[in-house]
């Protein structure tokens, strides 16, 4: 595997703004613990994983070269290496997907902006590595907007003791995520990372008369439940079979709340996701 050579990617994004020298320092550290981490060949025995993780390693490459051709040649200072060496080494097991590779990019080219040094914190690194790309989907999402609704669907008890959930965390601005379990566990982990806090005891209030929580209420998942109560008041629980948990419960309705980025969220976000 030929060693990257970084200045010349960087100086073909910027123009001739890298002959300045001010990159130069720089570029050349990342390039050193660049080939520490990535200047050997890689370990697969198989030829077609070897030509995948080099053709990702390029994409990577191109990736970070192009953040730092968005830093000002002015803000521009030698890596912290506290952020870039776990990176690099931490990176090369995930840069199999675009938005892994995306993320890793970016903060790396964070290490190397003044700009960014107050936001930029050591722990980024780690919770890169317990991202999925569904987290990345909704990081993005939640990025734009910093607060969503999101719903709990619950089944009430028909002598009115209590309720029970059927589904949690339902996000519907998640469009890309076809599997709803799916996105409640992602938003689970963003909330166990401390990026997001979810609560059920306050909601979005309607505004210019939208109603934030409107695709919720007219998902087919309430609809169903409430169908399959209906019929069991006419037929046996034993022909319905999903329906046998509930068969205390008589009514499903939505219980509103929403999720925002914490603080540490959105210092995540403005390093790894903008």
């Amino acid at each position: 595997m030929n060693m990257i050579d970084f200045l010349p990617l960087v100086t073909g994004a910027i123009g001739g703004a890298a002959s300045s020298g001010m990159f130069k320092g720089p570029i050349k550290t990342l390039e050193d613990l660049w080939y520490i981490n990535y200047g050997y060949p890689s370990s697969e025995k198989a030829a077609k994983l070897r030509e995948l993780q080099e053709a990702n390693v390029k994409k990577y490459a191109d990736n970070i070269a192009e953040e730092i051709s968005k830093i000002k040649p002015d803000k521009v200072h030698e890596p912290s290496l506290n952020i870039m060496g776990p990176a690099l080494e931490a990176s090369k097991y995930y840069i199999g997907t675009e938005e892994m590779r995306s993320m890793f990019s970016k903060l790396l080219a964070s290490s190397m902006n003044e700009e960014k040094d107050l936001v930029l914190h050591n722990s980024f690194v780690e919770i890169i590595k317990q991202l999925s790309p569904v987290d990345a989907i909704n990081l993005d999402i939640m990025n734009k907007v910093t607060t969503a609704p999101i719903a709990e669907i619950r089944v009430s008890s028909i002598n009115g003791s209590g309720y029970q959930v059927a589904h949690t965390n339902f996000f519907p601005a998640n469009s890309k995520t076809t599997n709803t379990n799916v996105v409640s566990a992602s938003l689970d982990n963003l909330q166990r990372l401390g990026i997001v806090s979810i609560s059920y005891d306050k909601s979005i209030t309607t505004r210019n008369g939208i109603n934030p929580y409107d695709d919720i209420e007219k998902n087919p998942i309430l609809e169903m439940l409430n169908l399959g109560f209906e019929k069991t008041k006419e037929i046996s629980t034993s022909q319905i079979s999903w329906i046998k948990k509930y068969q205390d419960f008589d009514k499903a309705y939505i219980q509103k709340g929403i999720v925002e980025l914490t603080q540490f969220g959105r210092n995540f976000c403005s390093i790894c996701i903008s």
